[in-house]
């Protein structure tokens, strides 16, 4: 009995050390970190906000991509229908293609229209290679369904609209951790953008880019990552995010919450009041 004891107690402080390192890592690579490492954390930053998630069912004929990226260590790429693709963007199929601003389904929390988007990882199912970091995420409106050549958007063809990097508190990541899913396809982490920001910039422009990159501080380690939106063309309208947690006291991250013995420093941004999504 002494022995289960101490190793229940082990691996308890083994796992503490685990997500006070992730959150320490973090720290020392970005300006702030979102910390999504627990099960129904969030955050937010910018009017966005980020939540883990594992909707069901799985596979990938339910999540329906619009753009896969995959590389080994770090990796970047964004949704088009050009061809070839830029960095590591796959283009095997159908699973890497153009998104109609107007098949775009909103979501209402407390009064704000949002445009929901979730992100699949494929990460090692070990301890030590199940974290994966998101360390750039912008959104953009394109005038063209087909732009390539990117260079922070596409210039004149295209305007931004939202940047997770762009505000007061500049480079932002999000730590994810693999092993909270229940496998491939079935999604980690929704985020939801206000509808407004995608707003006033005329009738040209209305196809949907996102740009996302990964691997800083914590690499792609396995498969690909891919982003898939709730459309009206949807087959099945994946299920809300779960509920928030209970907001953490100043100075701690939300990575360590139900961890009391993992002490971190301070928080680098004031959080914003996180609202409950439908």
């Amino acid at each position: 009995m002494t022995h289960l004891r101490s190793s229940a107690k082990g691996w308890t402080s083994a796992f503490c050390a685990v997500v006070c390192l992730a959150a320490s890592a973090g720290h020392a690579r970005a300006d702030f970190v979102i910390n999504l490492l627990t099960a129904g954390s969030s955050d937010s930053s910018q009017g966005a906000y980020f939540y883990q998630a594992d909707p069901r069912p799985t596979g990938t004929g339910v999540f329906d991509p619009f753009v896969r990226i995959q590389q080994t260590g770090t990796e970047r790429g964004y949704n088009t229908d050009a061809r070839p693709v830029e960095f590591e963007t796959k283009d095997q199929n159908q699973w890497t293609h153009s998104l109609q601003l107007s098949n775009l389904t909103s979501v209402n929390v407390s009064g704000i229209d949002y445009y929901k988007f979730t992100l699949d990882i494929n990460e090692i199912g070990n301890p030590s290679g199940s974290l994966l970091s998101m360390d750039d995420f912008r959104l953009y409106l394109g005038n063209s369904p087909s732009l390539s050549g990117w260079n922070d958007g596409f210039g004149a063809n295209s305007v931004k609209v939202y940047d997770l990097d762009g505000g007061p508190h500049k480079d932002g990541t999000v730590n994810m951790n693999y092993r909270l899913n229940s496998g491939s396809g079935s999604g980690d982490m929704t985020v939801l953008v206000p509808k407004s920001d995608f707003t006033g910039f005329g009738g040209a422009f209305q196809y949907v880019y996102l740009y996302s990159s990964f691997g800083n501080p914590y690499s792609s380690d396995a498969g690909f990552e891919e982003w898939s939106a709730l459309t009206s063309q949807s087959s099945v309208v994946q299920p809300p995010p779960p509920s928030n947690p209970v907001p953490a006291p100043a100075g701690l991250l939300l990575g360590v919450i139900g961890f009391g013995g993992c002490a971190l420093g301070r928080a680098f941004r004031r959080k914003e009041n996180v609202v409950s999504p439908v």
